[in-house]
């Protein structure tokens, strides 16, 4: 997947959801468009995450504390929320809403190395949890 701007994929989604309120026939002229936007929309998943309150809270800590602590019921989107931060960190590409810490400027075009460590790994787990989360790093640093 190409590496494309906030700003771009906030318009063709926009398009797509304007087009799906058309007539029949306006829907399959465009067609290649909306498979555009299906494909922005599962590839880049982050674009469209609006935490819950306990990840909110989470995410400022980061602002205050360097080592954190997410204790939460299972498949409720810790791996997910964890996984954005990281998007959020290698790329520098923050939401509006963040209150977290944020890595100075000059250092997210730089090379620098960034471990992800965890204690098990699920099954199956990797890529269907961060669809779009490795596509938006991976892009965005060329690797």
């Amino acid at each position: 997947m190409r590496f494309t701007t906030p700003e771009y994929r906030q318009k063709l989604l926009s398009a797509a959801r304007l087009i799906l309120k058309q007539e029949r026939s306006v829907i399959r002229d465009n067609l290649d468009l909306l498979e555009s936007a299906a494909e922005l929309r599962d590839g880049w998943r982050v674009d469209g995450f609006m935490p819950y309150s306990y990840q909110a809270q989470w995410f400022e800590s980061g602002f205050k504390f360097r080592l954190r602590y997410l204790s939460a019921a299972n498949r409720i989107g810790k791996t997910f929320c964890a996984a954005a931060e990281f998007s959020y960190h290698a790329t520098g590409c923050y939401p509006d809403w963040w209150r977290g810490y944020r890595v100075p400027t000059e250092l997210i075009g730089l090379s620098r190395i960034m471990w992800v460590v965890g204690y098990r790994i699920k099954q199956g787990m990797s890529r269907r949890e961060t669809a779009g989360i490795t596509a938006q790093w991976s892009a965005s640093s060329g690797v």
